[in-house]
């Protein structure tokens, strides 16, 4: 054992014990203690005697219950006490004035206390692996929070945007769930969310800037009303090109063939952009995709817009017609085992076809839907 009064770091992890040894509390400079990796099923009170504390690690223990006076500890600044049987923590956290880290994934938390929003100095909070079913309110509290884990819970939705509000510092937020259900009523962008791995704050960026309705994802299904036989979706850096793509289907609408189309340009003013075009898929029999480079770097598009579109197509067989503006690798998306209208190819975009070349592209188009309908 070492100079009790110049040692500032002990380390017992993995150490089979039972229980904190005694010999712990001599140490009255201890700044880092180190118990992970243990069997240790209750945590002493004279731990409160360690006031020089910055960083406890009791994870990975048996520990069911956190004691009001091990919260006294006015310098820590690190708990980790994940992986152990914590059911409940209690409000005395809000004591813990300097605390920048908590760790406490993997336990058995429902929820957390109100005054947990008193740790004003929090920036990495880990609420992995717990069995929570509501979003903590309390975290909105939290503005230095920069880092968020909210990994594999049992939440069907969190308050997106509210945290974009309140949460100014924030830069992380883990979502993912590897326990996610498809079939689960989640609010339709946190399943989105759910689905990414790793850190989603772009994703979330995203999604806390539109418009959230607390409203699951569904594919939208109204027979009764006149189908939109095409629906049309693209970049709007590629506009000149669903223009003429436009022009040509409203040509040969002109000939008595009884087809409509939708394009986004027909969205209203607070129409939620998600649900709607859901619904314009499920009516669609066909859908027309301009592809392009601004639409593979497109975050928007490809995280939030194209999987929704491919899900509803998955849903009801929407056939999709490619036609490529200009050369990029979209062979590499979901998008790539559809085919390209002839001659339009990934080498032989429209941005690189004379005139007449693009007349031909869309001409074969309208063969192409002419042929699709035909055959429902």
């Amino acid at each position: 054992m070492g100079n009790i009064y110049l040692t500032t770091r002990l380390d017992y992890s993995g150490q089979c014990l039972t229980e904190v040894p005694s010999e712990v509390f001599k140490f009255k400079n201890l700044r880092k203690l180190n118990l992970s990796n243990n069997n240790i099923e209750l945590l002493p009170t004279e731990l409160s005697k360690l006031s020089n504390l910055i960083l406890l690690d009791v994870s990975h223990n048996k520990i069911s219950d956190l004691r009001s006076k091990f919260f006294e500890l006015q310098k820590l600044k690190t708990l980790i006490i994940s992986k152990n049987k914590i059911k409940k923590i209690p409000k005395q956290i809000g004591r813990l004035s300097k605390l920048e880290k908590l760790f406490c994934s993997g336990n058995l938390i429902e929820n957390l206390p109100i005054e947990i929003a008193l740790l004003n100095k929090l920036r990495i909070l880990n609420l992995s692996n717990n069995p929570i079913e509501s979003f903590p309110d309390p975290i909105l509290g939290l503005s230095n929070l920069d880092t968020l884990y909210i990994n594999n819970l049992k939440l069907k939705s969190i308050p997106i945007q509210q945290i974009g509000q309140d949460l100014q510092r924030l830069k992380r937020i883990y979502c993912f769930n590897a326990s996610f259900e498809a079939d689960a009523q989640y609010e339709k962008y946190f399943e989105l969310l759910q689905r990414e791995k790793g850190n989603s704050y772009r994703l979330f960026k995203l999604l806390s800037s539109m418009k959230v309705e607390q409203t699951p994802i569904a594919v939208i299904k109204n027979d009764t009303e006149k189908k939109d036989n095409i629906f049309i979706y693209y970049s709007h850096n590629e506009e000149k090109y669903k223009n003429e793509i436009v022009s040509s289907i409203e040509g040969i609408r002109q000939t008595g063939l009884d087809i409509s189309y939708w394009v986004d340009d027909k969205l209203h003013s607070g129409d939620d952009f998600l649900v709607t075009i859901k619904e314009k898929l499920n009516k669609a029999s066909i859908a027309i995709i301009i592809v392009s480079r601004s639409f593979m770097a497109s975050e928007f598009i490809q995280k939030i817009e194209l999987p929704a579109l491919l899900d509803a197509a998955a849903e009801k067989g929407t056939r999709f017609l490619i036609v490529v503006a200009q050369k990029c690798h979209f062979e590499d998306t979901p998008l790539g085992k559809y085919q390209t209208v002839k001659p339009n190819t990934p080498d032989n975009p429209l941005n690189s076809m004379t005139d007449p070349e693009q007349d031909l592209v869309y001409y074969n188009l309208i063969k192409d839907i002419k042929r699709k309908i035909s055959e429902e």
